[in-house]
């Protein structure tokens, strides 16, 4: 019982860390695109009138692609807070997945191996399709940058049921049928430590290489969907996320539960 309690107060803070960095981001991301706008505008401009053998082009046409780069930084912090534009229907995670995957598979590199297992193809979720791609998109992502010498990522999916057994023994959960979603990489995985503070907006291991908002931004998408995100690793055997969401009949009952990591 203290366990769960524990693991309550932890998941309540958190959601806080998440909501505060949300309000943090939509605000200055707001002022960085107002400030972004005329440095593509004019640098793009500046670009057409050189032309790629001017000097000066290359200057140009790295600020040009630096401006893009922020660009893109500013739409995954808006994806904090952006919830008014979000669609969600009943939709097919294995369908899903599948398409998904003949786009993901020409960026892999060639040293890492994709096995797929997936087991639920007439269940429904009620879920945003770009939402759910985004989580699929981050997680794959973050297994390649784990796996930097190749490895194996394994996709899958089931249909499990959520009881009080296991809402007992994980701290979080409400009873029913969830689709399971499991996306796990042979890489270096994570120590105890790092484990604990993943999902915390701008906290990264890479350096300058990582912005911290690729796993924050999965933590909170799950949370939209009413879902649980656990995730288990160890160093050098490799890390496994795993996603619980609420099958789509049982949504009707549309009541509060406890949520994972």
């Amino acid at each position: 019982m203290l366990q769960n309690r524990k693991k309550t107060e932890e998941q309540l803070i958190q959601a806080q860390k998440i909501e505060a960095a949300a309000l943090l981001a939509n605000g200055i991301a707001h002022d960085f695109n107002n400030l972004l706008t005329p440095i593509l505008g004019f640098s793009g401009l500046v670009e057409s009138k050189l032309g790629a053998n001017h000097p000066l082009y290359p200057y140009v046409e790295h600020i040009h692609s630096s401006a893009e780069k922020a660009k893109e930084l500013i739409k995954r912090l808006l994806s904090f807070s952006r919830k008014d534009t979000t669609e969600f229907k009943p939709l097919y995670l294995d369908d899903l997945l599948k398409d998904f995957l003949e786009f993901i598979h020409p960026i892999l590199r060639k040293d890492i191996k994709i096995i797929t297992d997936l087991n639920v193809g007439t269940i429904q979720i009620f879920a945003d399709k770009n939402l759910i791609e985004q989580v699929i998109m981050n997680l794959v992502t973050n297994a390649k940058d784990a796996m930097p010498e190749g490895g194996i990522l394994k996709i899958s999916t089931s249909l499990i049921e959520i009881d009080e057994t296991f809402v007992n023994t994980h701290g979080y959960g409400k009873p029913g049928r969830y689709v399971l979603l499991s996306i796990s990489d042979t890489g270096h995985g994570m120590d105890e430590e790092v484990k604990q503070r993943i999902f915390e907006p701008f906290f990264t291991t890479k350096g300058d290489k990582g912005t911290g908002l690729g796993l924050s931004v999965v933590y909170n998408i799950v949370q939209q969907h009413n879902g649980y995100i656990n995730v288990y690793s160890e160093l050098q055997k490799g890390t496994t996320f795993e996603i619980y969401f609420p099958v789509f009949e049982i949504l009707q009952e549309n009541s509060n539960a406890r949520g994972g990591i």
